[in-house]
């Protein structure tokens, strides 16, 4: 069983829908049900705060899944359990070698004596005092503060503040659910480093699974918009997205996996968009390609069919010892595990158990 992973151990302490959360059993590739309401979706997004701590990774994703836009003021009521701001938000996470923390505070009528009462606007060049509440991100790298950010409302909007930046190198996550959207400069950046590592037929291969007809992958400009194409077997060029959502959503998991090695990807019940009759084929090329480049696996489901798929592609690939199988249930504010590893998921697709 491989341990090389970053996230072994995992707490979670009043975010959102999770007053505490503790999890000690993570493999390379875990997936997460339950019904809905379990904070599934809420544990990749933690994961995703904690791992992406430099930036206002948390606001923009948690934001984007709802189709909100990411205002200090609202996102207090979202993010803070029951909407309290008095309790801190705490993310955790604990690897063989390492662990990693972040601390979410909100100020408000306070003197925050470490920072200064008037700050820089980059956007305008201007001085601006500071309001009567901000909050603060404090990431820890084994127990040593590395990074602490204020975020400081500016009328409608924020900026950040930062007061201690680090160049730890931490691993990366991305973020992948219907609902994520890269800008095309973003898509096409990572495309071009992609590119330059020699890894495009990493990524042709993965995107032949959803149409065996792509024989390229290569960026037309319309105007100064870089928009990524795949070239087919009848020398159509046709954009990812014209491909279908599965298309598009395989694809942004294949680039960021290829992109650069040794992060998290976070799935959040995209196997909808696919087929069933594909979705062993697709994992499967998911965790070969997820293993190459040392990447670890949470993904949210409420499909069975799904599970079992996944469970069948690690064993097609003889990984079956790093996948197991989660479903979350709620006892009023508390989160009920249970855990299935590779005998029960043999149990229950022979007996045909309920696991979702």
């Amino acid at each position: 069983m491989s341990k090389n992973f970053p996230i072994h151990e995992l707490v979670i302490k009043n975010f959102r829908g999770i007053r505490h959360f503790e999890f000690n059993k993570f493999r390379r590739i875990t997936f997460i049900g339950g019904v809905n309401g379990t904070s599934k979706t809420t544990i990749l997004e933690a994961i995703f705060f904690l791992m992406n701590r430099k930036s206002l990774g948390l606001l923009n994703v948690t934001a984007t899944q709802r189709g909100l836009t990411p205002n200090l003021a609202l996102m207090g009521t979202i993010l803070f359990h029951n909407g309290d701001r008095n309790q801190k938000i705490e993310v955790i996470s604990k690897s063989h070698s390492d662990s990693s923390k972040i601390l979410l505070t909100y100020y408000k009528n306070d003197p925050r004596p470490n920072i200064a009462r008037t700050i820089n606007d980059p956007r305008t060049g201007l001085t601006t005092r500071l309001g009567e509440e901000c909050w603060s991100a404090e990431a820890y790298r084994n127990n040593q503060l590395t990074d602490k950010l204020y975020f400081v409302p500016m009328d409608s909007d924020f900026i950040v503040h930062p007061e201690k930046q680090s160049h730890d190198d931490i691993p990366i996550a991305t973020f992948v659910s219907k609902a994520t959207s890269f800008s095309p400069q973003e898509i096409a950046a990572a495309f071009t480093e992609v590119v330059k590592e020699r890894r495009r037929g990493e990524l042709i291969r993965a995107m032949k699974i959803v149409n065996p007809d792509i024989t390229n992958i290569e960026i037309m400009h319309y105007g100064t918009e870089p928009v990524i194409h795949a070239a087919l077997s009848s020398e159509n060029l046709i954009p990812i997205n014209a491909l279908g959502e599965g298309a598009r959503l395989l694809f942004l998991a294949a680039l960021h996996v290829c992109l650069k090695a040794g992060g998290v990807l976070l799935i959040d019940e995209i196997d909808g968009s696919f087929h069933f009759s594909k979705l062993r084929e697709i994992w499967s090329g998911l965790f070969s390609l997820c293993c190459k480049y040392d990447w670890q696996i949470i993904a949210v489901t409420h499909s069975r069919e799904s599970v079992m798929s996944a469970f069948a592609a690690a064993g097609d690939i003889e990984k079956e010892q790093d996948f197991c199988y989660m479903r979350l249930e709620r006892d009023g504010e508390n989160l009920l595990q249970t855990l299935y590893d590779n005998d029960d998921l043999g149990l229950s697709e022979k007996n045909e158990w309920e696991i979702r």
